[in-house]
């Protein structure tokens, strides 16, 4: 289904295997939730589908509020999207990407704008995140419920000012090991989150399968980027530095020309979302 530009103000839900629902032109199909729903979109038991090059707009302020919403689903990709916080002076309370009974997980070139949180999902498995922008996610960027031995990939993620509320690092896995491949995304801080760590793990408990970020047990935290890399065996191409943005405060998420960020990703691609196709 290839959906007009315009603005469509609406709950939908998807009950369908093998859907492709995009964009006609990337980032100028909004998909609003007024400030009355629950969800702009959900996927509900599918399987197969893709989301492409939307932006969600209009979330309201509340924990409940999702944008994306997915449950029980297989091979789930959402690509060229952007999570649209409010910019007119109200608050955005919301998880911006929500994945509840996942396998098979792809999410790559989004930018996920404020929030609670950018991704959460849980229980979790055979998950790629890549390439995506994260920028004043209050609590967390990327959750991954993984169970030890599920196939999880996050790299070339720009992760900046998480303000890590509940003590939540920028990303975090319900289970740390082998498993996990957390490499060469970029992390930055400024005075809007003086507290933002880096990468951690934890769950509600070892036999419960709920984990959220703030699952993170203070043990497991680290004070340093290079406290990080030692103790976990993540990031060793990683970075900690400003990506220069051209304008974040005012939603402009594109790489200034010098940026550190510019090809030092995973094959010597740019670490974080083509912020060009939103324009």
């Amino acid at each position: 289904i290839v959906v007009a530009p315009g603005v469509y103000t609406e709950s939908l839900r998807v009950d369908i295997d093998r859907l492709t629902l995009r964009s006609e032109v990337l980032g100028q199909a909004s998909l609003d939730a007024a400030r009355l729903f629950d969800y702009a979109l959900q996927i509900n038991g599918g399987a197969d589908c893709t989301i492409d090059g939307f932006r969600f707009v209009g979330l309201r302020y509340s924990a409940s509020a999702k944008a994306l919403s997915a449950i029980k689903t297989r091979n789930l990709t959402v690509r060229n999207c952007l999570f649209d916080r409010r910019r007119d002076g109200g608050r955005c309370s919301n998880i911006q990407l929500s994945v509840y009974q996942v396998d098979g997980l792809l999410v790559e070139n989004c930018v996920f704008d404020s929030g609670f949180h950018g991704i959460w999902s849980y229980p979790a498995k055979n998950v790629v995140i890549r390439n995506n922008t994260f920028w004043g996610n209050g609590i967390n960027g990327i959750h991954v419920g993984c169970n030890m031995g599920d196939r999880t990939e996050i790299y070339n993620n720009l992760l900046v000012d998480t303000v890590s509320n509940h003590q939540s690092p920028a990303v975090t896995v319900a289970d740390h090991g082998p498993h996990v491949f957390c490499d060469y995304n970029l992390y930055w801080k400024t005075d809007i989150a003086p507290r933002q760590r880096y990468y951690s793990f934890g769950r509600h408990s070892p036999e419960h399968e709920y984990s959220a970020p703030w699952s993170v047990k203070s043990k497991d935290l680290t004070d340093s980027f290079a406290e990080t890399q030692q103790r976990y065996g993540v990031e060793a191409h990683g970075l900690e530095a400003d990506p220069l943005f051209v304008d974040a405060q005012n939603g402009d998420f594109s790489l200034a020309a010098d940026s550190p960020a510019r090809g030092r990703g995973r094959d010597g691609k740019d670490i974080g979302a083509d912020f060009a196709i939103f324009k």
